[in-house]
């Protein structure tokens, strides 16, 4: 799972370029819930913690567009191979953090 989100993420593997905003390469919504039922059902084995980071931007078109860019920038230095990163609509950023605690989670969305 984690290699499959990091190339993912990457945008390194050609049958999933489908899958990622052509501008910023961040998964497309499909994809983001895809890969969040995939952590759910290993979650449901492993019983390892989850976070789920919902981001909402809001503004005028041109504050939403130049605000997600910063966002995605600043999130990348941050996330970890195995964490996604992905849209589920113009003003929503998804995370999702394996492996991660509440803590854990709202230090990355600060």
């Amino acid at each position: 799972m984690f290699s499959e989100n990091a190339m993912l993420m990457r945008g390194e593997d050609n049958s999933s370029n489908s899958c990622l905003d052509s501008c910023k390469k961040i998964l497309d919504k499909p994809c983001f819930l895809e890969l969040l039922r995939k952590e759910l059902q290993r979650l449901q084995r492993s019983k390892s913690e989850l976070s789920i980071v919902l981001l909402s931007v809001d503004g005028s078109a041109n504050d939403i567009r130049g605000s997600v860019n910063f966002i995605i920038k600043n999130l990348r230095k941050q996330l970890r191979d195995c964490d996604t990163l992905g849209y589920l609509d113009k003003h929503t950023i998804g995370l999702i953090l394996p492996y991660t605690d509440k803590q854990g989670a709202q230090k990355i969305s600060e």
